[in-house]
């Protein structure tokens, strides 16, 4: 028999990366973390009527120029600002097609943070003298700000080259920018996590990541990557929809997705594709339930 149950693509997209991740987690559970995600970040985000503060703010202000690293967890868009109101000067590294997306977005947030008192250029990750700019930047004694998860997943020359990460119980696909502007220009990379306290917002610096005198520039970007997302990991154990990423983790690139995912499916969902009448339609093995599919059976 057939069953009008319709859902949507963010929940079909959501549902299937965190599949990809956590394989183990119930689909009703699926729906409950959606909607919690929904709440977070496609609402008007109540965080944001909360107050915001930095721990151990002196000493943030006080470190030597590096990278500051973000990940998008609700609060995004307000850190920046609070960290230019300490009067700490930092370039912005960011994807050209999520800055296209939105222009005025960013635009906006450079001009709220210029009220500070400080400069704030945006870099993009696909110019050519990416490298120069950002030495430069280094160079004037300020840091760079760069958000880990931010790619577009849009491939730009050899700029893709990624690395494999395990994350929960699956694995992530990153790319490498980071660790090596960290490694070529020996600065330290600055993870910045916030979380929910009594008072608001806070920003926690975690421990720096430095280069050891022993590792090659391979051994340290995947040991530095797997720790920024190691710390990640640790924040959403208990919090699973503030990761904006859960999303389009199939579009940044971050998931291996190809011909072998779609054959491990097929043999190991419950699911087939089927021809029916002039249409196809997909077969539950489990409940001996069908779906008609919108498309045309060719012969």
């Amino acid at each position: 028999m057939f069953l009008p149950i319709l859902s949507n693509w963010d929940y079909a997209f959501f549902s299937a990366n965190l599949k990809q991740i956590i394989p183990a987690m119930s689909w009703e559970q699926h729906e409950i973390l959606f909607q919690k995600w929904k709440n977070v970040h496609q609402q008007n985000n109540e965080s944001l009527q909360k107050s915001f503060h930095i721990y151990q703010a002196e000493e943030l202000i006080q470190r030597s120029p590096g990278i500051f690293v973000m990940f998008h967890l609700g609060n995004h868009m307000r850190w920046p600002i609070e960290l230019a109101g300490l009067s700490i000067s930092f370039d912005v590294i960011l994807d050209r097609e999520v800055y296209n997306r939105a222009p005025f977005l960013f635009l906006d947030l450079q001009q709220q943070m210029a009220t500070h008192g400080t400069e704030h250029r945006f870099l993009f990750s696909d110019d050519s003298s990416i490298l120069t700019k950002v030495r430069s930047t280094l160079n004037e004694g300020r840091h760079l700000l760069v958000f880990a998860d931010g790619a577009s997943g849009t491939k730009c020359d050899l700029k893709d080259d990624r690395v494999a990460i395990s994350f929960f119980e699956g694995h992530l696909h990153l790319k490498k920018g980071i660790p090596y502007m960290s490694f070529l220009f020996r600065v330290p990379i600055y993870p910045l996590l916030d979380r929910s306290d009594k008072m608001g917002w806070g920003l926690i610096g975690i421990e720096a990541i430095r280069q050891r005198s022993c590792e090659n520039r391979e051994k340290y970007v995947f040991r530095a990557l797997k720790q920024l997302y190691g710390e990640l990991e640790i924040l959403l154990e208990d919090d699973l929809p503030r990761w904006e990423c859960w999303a389009y983790l199939h579009q940044n690139g971050m998931l291996k997705l190809g011909d072998e995912t779609a054959d491990l499916g097929r043999r190991q969902e419950p699911f087939l594709i089927l021809p029916f009448e002039d249409r196809y339609c997909v077969f539950d093995r489990r409940f001996y339930t069908t779906q008609r599919l919108n498309l045309a059976l060719k012969i």
